[in-house]
């Protein structure tokens, strides 16, 4: 009983310290303040020292150092000081020493940030393996960490998103086209790196978008102080750790405040850039279930795109259809191999992973269905070599001792997790015993998991050889939840990331309004 009091004071403790936060600055000022960390973050010293004192020990923005700004603890920061706004702060007192353009203040920021989520950790989480709390830690910040902006993601999410009947659709449900979307998102950041407020209408004839179609698009992105109520109690009124909360920022990432009503404040620009590309699935296509399948098409499209545009001296195979008592029976969704000898049988997953999935709080119900979504693939993979080897598939491929299963994901699913990999395994296994007595245990062959982010950095980085010999590395169970491109790195070295890809190249052919953006800014520098 004495140790809930402590918690529960400690968490209140916490709890005030950023409500003193919050009534110690005006929040346009908090905003300026993030702005600048994240331009320290970049290592955009001179742009960030416009609004805030930068020590010269925070110039060391290496991974191991402890003035390091980790942009993740900075959005959470601003998700607490957003759901404060207008409310009663009850007996939390100004603190009269608080400037958001002192680095101490910043600092203070974070380090409140943290005591919170401690605290709330103490409270909230029942027992659980270090590794499954590394899981939901790699979640929350490994996206960071490779680049809310990296091209290909922005690419890929275009690629799987943006197909003619969710353009169509995003045109009917938010009353401009995708494409003006994008624009306006594109030239807003642009803008926003160097500075923390801008202009929501400005003159953007040069890539075709009207001062109609901005209008709409700034409401989109944009959140009104009048709609914060509401968006907190939809997204972040759960009982759940800060940390782990639905963001605000994801869905809009720009800020309005009171008094300057024709400027949006990005104090993270990068989310921005998230919020046009991978925002797209949430806006049109998760609401719709031919587009959800559509979109799995394409998903299986693309990782074929991944391998024939890197690997087209190889075997790069999609899949064929064959009969099996009398009934047309799908292989897996790619074959790649020397010619007819198969290095690898694909299967493509474009499940989403729920936020309370990555983060542990999800249902039982939740946790069982995508669990059997992930089983389901590895059989598909098991069942097609059991009809290899009972001679029911018609084509010149062969099995042979090396060849492995990869299930390639557009979520990552295994990430810091063995148990969650060895949980899948277990449900084919299952499957496999129940619906096809026809696989024996040499079907069985060994299975890796691989987010498709991992895929594009393993295949841009590797030969053919060295790609298939770290895919087979990865399904050993003491790499159970590494990323394969680390894996690669580690036993390959000196590999770098290949500019010419194919894919790359496409990323500029996709985009091609992008180098008229680019051309304006270098202008105004």
């Amino acid at each position: 009983m004495k140790q809930e009091l402590l918690t529960k004071l400690r968490l209140e403790r916490a709890s005030k310290r950023i409500d003193s936060i919050v009534l110690s600055s005006s929040l346009d000022r908090l905003l300026v303040m993030v702005w600048a960390a994240t331009m320290v973050s970049k290592q955009e010293f001179r742009t960030a020292e416009r609004f805030l004192e930068v020590p010269g020990e925070a110039l060391d923005q290496s991974i191991e150092s402890s003035w390091r700004i980790h942009e993740w603890e900075l959005e959470t920061f601003l998700n607490e000081v957003l759901s404060r706004q207008g409310a009663d702060l009850g007996t939390a007192t100004r603190n009269s020493n608080f400037d958001p353009r002192k680095w101490s203040s910043l600092a203070e920021c974070i380090n409140a940030t943290k005591s919170l989520e401690e605290a709330e950790y103490l409270a909230m989480r029942q027992p659980t393996e270090v590794l499954e709390e590394m899981r939901r830690i790699a979640h929350r910040q490994f996206q960071w960490q490779s680049g809310l902006t990296n091209k290909l993601s922005v690419y890929r999410s275009t690629y799987l998103y943006a197909f003619k009947t969710a353009k169509a659709a995003f045109e009917s449900k938010l009353g401009v086209s995708l494409e003006a979307f994008q624009k306006y998102g594109f030239a807003l950041w642009t803008t926003a790196l160097s500075s923390p407020h801008v202009a929501a209408i400005r003159n953007l004839e040069f890539l075709d978008v009207s001062e109609a179609e901005q209008r709409i698009c700034a409401d989109l992105i944009s959140i009104q102080p009048s709609q914060l109520q509401q968006m907190n109690e939809e997204l972040r009124s759960d009982n759940v750790e800060a940390a782990y909360k639905p963001s605000l920022l994801r869905q809009r990432p720009a800020v309005c405040v009171d008094g300057a009503p024709d400027h949006l404040f990005l104090p993270v620009p990068d989310i921005l850039i998230e919020r046009i590309s991978a925002g797209i699935y949430y806006d049109v296509v998760a609401p719709n279930f031919a587009m959800t399948r559509e979109m799995g098409e394409r998903f299986e499209g693309y990782i074929f795109n991944l391998f024939s545009a890197q690997f087209g001296e190889f075997r790069v195979q999609r899949e064929t259809t064959y009969t099996f008592k009398r009934h047309e029976v799908k292989t897996p969704d790619l074959f790649i191999g020397r010619t007819e000898r198969l290095d690898c049988i694909v299967e493509c997953k474009a499940t989403r992973m729920p936020l309370r999935a990555k983060f542990g709080i999800g249902t039982a119900a939740i946790a069982e269905r995508n669990e059997l979504e992930l089983a389901k693939a590895i059989t598909q993979i098991w069942k097609y070599v059991a009809h290899k080897r009972l001679n029911l598939i018609p084509d010149d491929l062969s099995v042979t001792e090396t060849t492995i299963g990869v299930v390639c994901t557009l979520d990552n699913w295994t990430v810091m997790s063995d148990n969650r990999r060895a949980d899948f395994i277990a449900a084919a296994h299952q499957i496999a015993h129940e619906k096809h007595p026809e696989i024996c245990d040499s079907d069985k062959i060994p299975i890796t998991f691989c987010a498709v982010e991992d895929l594009e950095l393993l295949i841009i980085g590797s030969n053919y050889e060295t790609m298939v010999e770290a895919l087979s590395i990865a399904t050993d169970p003491q790499y159970a939840g590494w990323h394969v491109s680390h894996l690669h790195g580690r036993n390959f070295p000196g590999n770098g990331t290949q500019q010419n890809h194919p894919i790359i190249r496409s990323i500029k052919d996709s985009f091609p309004w992008l180098s008229k953006l680019e051309a304006k800014a270098a202008s105004s520098d």
